[in-house]
């Protein structure tokens, strides 16, 4: 996830500024695989890193991300599922008890002002922003760079050179289509989602967790967080991402796929009080499209992807 000396600095420098100053950034490495011991070779080798303090000693900085059940719950955060979607996952947050407006305000005037910048030249900050802002209203959406430059009054070419720092600088990522053997015409573009499911909120005007209840997009925000929680967990257990999802010429859709030894594991997210019997109907047609290797996924709350089953869709 972390290639790039520059943006470790800035992610150090960003969530964890008072340790800053011990690390002199000029020395930064990547930790090889074959250098780690077993329980950090589950991870990716580029998540470790080594650096030299001022006086010498050796440093490591070490990249990782809260996944629901574990390091967010620790911090005392609430885990109603609106707050989760309000709050996010970004470690300051929760740690420091912070109002995530405010904090979720500073680091995008952070990242905007002085961090895209440093990443790119980027000389209209304001149509920059106006960009960010639509993409979080895209959030599960096809990523469509025609209908992003022209809602942000960009050329199609701006909008996909921005969506790429976006995506260098761990803000969005894309979900790419599957391209498995279906006898169906597919979909070929990605899907568009942020990293931190509370930077889209905030980012779509959202003030407090009351709001997500109500919003338009609660139902893709929700989706947001299932799948990222299910990359987060691939990345904290040493693994690349397998995951993509499914839609055909004919609009049948499934959210999120991961392929496995034993095929394909299909997930759908949902979110509502009740699950209806037509909200499956996405995997039984999905499974007929491809009967040899997709099946629906066994409970998540047992041994699913990153706990899709536990951050249901029910309202707080």
């Amino acid at each position: 996830m972390f290639r790039r000396a520059e943006t470790v600095r800035l992610l150090v420098e960003r969530h964890a500024p008072e340790h800053a100053g011990d690390i002199d950034f000029a020395t930064l490495e990547p930790v090889g695989g074959e250098r780690l011991g077993e329980a950090l070779a589950r991870r990716y080798a580029d998540a470790v890193w080594t650096a030299r303090s001022p006086d010498g000693a050796t440093i490591y900085v070490f990249l990782t991300e809260f996944q629901r059940d574990n390091e967010r719950r620790r911090t005392g955060a609430s885990d109603a599922l609106d707050d989760i979607l309000y709050s996010g996952f970004y470690p300051r947050i929760h740690d420091r008890g912070l109002d995530p407006t405010q904090a979720l305000g500073d680091y995008l005037e952070t990242y905007v002002e002085r961090d895209v910048r440093r990443i790119d030249e980027v000389r209209d900050l304001s149509a920059f922003r106006r960009f960010v802002r639509l993409c979080a209203g895209r959030v599960g959406q096809l990523a469509d760079l025609g209908s992003l430059g022209s809602d942000a009054s960009i050329p199609q070419a701006t909008a996909r050179h921005w969506l790429t720092v976006l995506e260098a600088s761990y803000v969005v990522f894309q979900l790419p289509p599957f391209f498995g053997n279906i006898r169906k015409r597919v979909v070929k573009s990605p899907k568009l989602y942020f990293h931190d499911v509370g930077l889209a909120s905030h980012l779509l005007g959202i003030e407090n967790a009351g709001q997500v209840a109500t919003h338009p997009l609660r139902g893709p925000l929700f989706e947001n967080a299932v799948v990222v929680e299910a990359l987060k967990h691939r990345f904290n257990t040493g693994r690349r991402s397998n995951l993509s999802f499914f839609r055909d010429a004919d609009g049948l859709e499934c959210d999120l796929l991961y392929e496995n030894g034993n095929g394909i594991g299909v997930i759908e997210t949902k979110s509502g009080t009740k699950i209806r019997p037509g909200h499956l109907s996405a995997l039984d047609r999905g499974r007929e499209a491809a009967p040899a290797r997709m099946r629906p996924g066994s409970d998540p709350r047992r041994n699913g992807p990153a706990g899709a089953g536990e951050l249901r869709g029910d309202p707080a």
